[in-house]
């Protein structure tokens, strides 16, 4: 996913993996140094991730729109009352040029009725712990691979 060596041009359209490297363009724009890509690239790893560890869990989860801002639902012993958690590459600002790679992402929750939204919290995209404890241990499910240190996929023959 979003290979850094390539050019931001390649890939603009099309579902991750060939268009990973257009999200990247779309969301923080053409001009990216190869940090800038690698902490972008860190950003659209961890939404996959939290997509997929929350399926694990047992929630329903989607990037909502694109890869850039996960819609997780978390179940709760009763269905009306499961959490809805939205996760953003941005913080604040979706899609915004004028946004920061390096920016910490955004965690929200929607409760009450009317609904109103909470800020769980600003994260690092590689810490972990701090997704682990903000959103809670469902988050480990599924590794977090560029800053995991669990065993790499073994390559096939």
């Amino acid at each position: 996913m979003c290979e850094v060596t390539r050019t931001l041009r390649n890939g603009q359209t099309g579902p991750l993996p060939e268009g990973a490297a257009g999200w990247l363009v779309r969301a923080w724009g053409p001009d990216l140094g190869p940090a800038e890509r690698w902490a972008a690239r860190d950003r659209l790893v961890r939404i996959e991730q939290l997509v997929a560890a929350c399926k694990a869990h047992g929630g329903r989860a989607s990037a909502q729109d694109d890869p850039l801002l996960a819609h997780l639902v978390l179940p709760r012993p009763r269905p009306q009352e499961d959490e809805v958690v939205y996760v953003s590459a941005h913080q604040g600002t979706r899609n915004s040029w004028g946004a920061s790679p390096n920016a910490a992402m955004t965690a929200t929750t929607h409760r009450g009725y009317p609904s109103e939204q909470v800020n769980l919290g600003d994260l690092d995209p590689r810490d972990d712990e701090g997704f682990a404890r903000v959103l809670g241990e469902w988050t480990r499910q599924v590794p977090f691979w560029p800053g995991s240190q669990a065993a790499p996929i073994p390559s096939s023959p």
